[in-house]
């Protein structure tokens, strides 16, 4: 994706893959791997996919962009393919199972 709008890294050193447990030793690849670290360093997000498995930079920037309304609307969730602007849900176990009748 161009003009990606958030901060990603390259590990050519190996080190990151080694420390996120990505690291095949035995070839010396390292596998693909999308972290979601917030503002206070907790990971708040992982995907690790196979080496040709290609990953969908739109679906990361939904990810980060639900976890950003989360921390700036505390008590709510966004559901499965939540958007912004989109009914988010309050957590509770009672809607188990009624998701979509519960979206505010």
């Amino acid at each position: 994706m161009k003009n990606f709008p958030y901060l990603m890294l390259a590990d050519h050193g190996l080190e990151v893959s080694d420390k996120y447990n990505l690291l095949d030793e035995k070839s010396g690849l390292a596998g693909r791997g999308t972290f979601i670290i917030d503002p206070h360093g907790i990971c708040r997000g992982i995907e690790v996919t196979s080496g040709p498995l290609g990953r969908n930079s739109d679906e990361l920037i939904r990810k980060i962009e639900a976890l950003q309304f989360m921390a700036a609307n505390p008590g709510t969730a966004c559901p499965a393919k939540w958007a912004l602007g989109a009914k988010t849900l309050t957590p509770s176990i009672k809607i188990a199972g009624e998701v979509e009748a519960q979206l505010v």
